[in-house]
This record gives structure tokens, C-alpha cells and sequence, in this order.
């Protein structure tokens, strides 16, 4: 089995360096042209193998699997449990708005911190591997699958697959927009490689 877990295109918060959490931003013009070439390469790439296509709610993600679903002729499922991170009062904030301590302790360690009014490390990541062990349960081990989340879910699944801590997984990887992860998935044996994908579909083996 494989999934192709997709960060959304670009949106304006990106471009201004904001916390985006659950705030429902849209895309950016440069962000809906990311997610037409996005579709491209994974039409390209999967031709018409593809069995399923899950999406994050949030606009942003559902706007970047809306050309994906064209071109692989698949209808998104929406899925809470792919939403970003719940960032509370950071939300809508850009770094210097946020307290200095509080920014670098997130930073260097984000299971050290629970963003006021935020959802805590342990519960994304409870969600986000629920939803990621429902897709595995729910499909065969020949299966092609779609994902479209943001930021923090990715980093989640990158620590589950490689064994590691969040913090570690957020350090060693940049997810920029429009980039992906590609999990190669024995449901037999429960293990799975983990590859990263660049806007330019250039591809390479993840190890932390």
C-alpha cells in the first residue's frame, strides 16, 4: 500500500509567516497554482490507480485536493481527524506576537507546550494516527491512497513511521507547501518507508 500524505498549497498566513492552526485560511493564487501542479505530478504518477482521496476540512487542504480529485476522477472524503494542529491564541499571530519564552520552548520541543486555548501534542497526535491506522485498516495492501493535511499532521506521522519523538521528527524535516511524504505500507508485517517528495517531484529515502 501506498499513501501519499500531500501538505496543502501556499495561503496567505504562509506568505506572512502567521500561525495558521484551525483558522480557516484560503490559498493564495501562488498556493491554487501549486495545487494544479501538485495534481499534475500525481496524475502523472499514479495514473488511474488511484483508490482514494482524503482531505483535511479546512479550506486551504480541501481547495488543494479539489484539482487532485479532478484530475485522478476521485471525490475528496473529508476527515477531521487530518485538520492541523488547534493553535489557540497563537492563531492569526506572527511569531513576535507571541511570547518570546513560550515561542522558544514550543520550538525547541513542541510536547513541552500546550498553546493557550490549543490542542496539546498528545491529542494530534492520538487523531492523526487514528485517522492514518483507519486508512490502513480500510484498504489492501495493493492500494494507492491520497492524503491532503497541513504541517503538523506530517510531522505526527513522520515520528510514528521512523519510531522517534515529535520533536525529533520536527527538527530533522522542512514540509514546505505543496510538498509530500509517500509511505510504503506492509500490512502484513505493520512496517513502513517513508520517502519525502519536493515540489519538483524529486524523491528521497527519510531517515531521521
Amino acid at each position: 500500500m501506498k499513501i501519499y500524505l500531500v501538505r496543502h498549497g501556499e495561503t496567505p498566513y504562509n506568505r506572512e509567516g502567521r500561525f495558521q492552526g484551525q483558522t480557516d485560511v484560503p490559498l493564495s493564487p501562488e498556493g491554487a497554482s501549486q495545487g494544479e501542479e501538485l495534481a499534475q505530478r500525481l496524475r502523472d504518477e499514479l495514473r488511474d490507480s488511484t483508490d482514494a482521496l482524503y482531505s483535511s476540512p479546512l479550506q486551504r487542504a480541501v481547495d488543494t485536493a479539489r484539482p487532485i480529485g479532478e484530475k485522478l476522477k476521485l471525490e475528496p472524503r473529508l476527515d477531521p481527524g487530518w485538520q492541523e494542529m488547534a493553535m489557540g491564541e497563537w492563531e492569526g499571530k506572527t511569531p513576535r506576537q507571541i511570547p518570546a519564552a513560550q515561542l522558544k520552548q514550543w520550538r525547541q520541543d513542541p510536547t513541552s507546550l500546550q498553546i493557550p486555548g490549543g490542542e496539546s501534542a498528545a491529542e494530534l497526535e492520538s487523531r492523526v494516527v487514528g485517522s492514518l491506522q483507519r486508512i490502513i485498516a480500510r484498504h489492501d495492501d495493493s492500494d494507492q491512497i491520497v492524503v491532503v493535511t497541513h504541517g503538523g499532521p506530517l510531522m505526527v506521522v513522520l515520528a510514528h513511521v521512523l519510531r522517534t519523538s515529535l520533536r525529533e521528527a520536527s527538527a530533522g524535516l522542512k514540509l514546505n507547501n505543496a510538498e509530500m511524504l509517500v509511505l510504503d505500507v506492509d500490512k502484513n508485517s505493520g512496517l513502513a518507508r517513508v520517502l519525502f517528495q519536493d515540489q519538483n517531484g524529486q524523491v528521497r529515502p527519510l531517515t531521521l
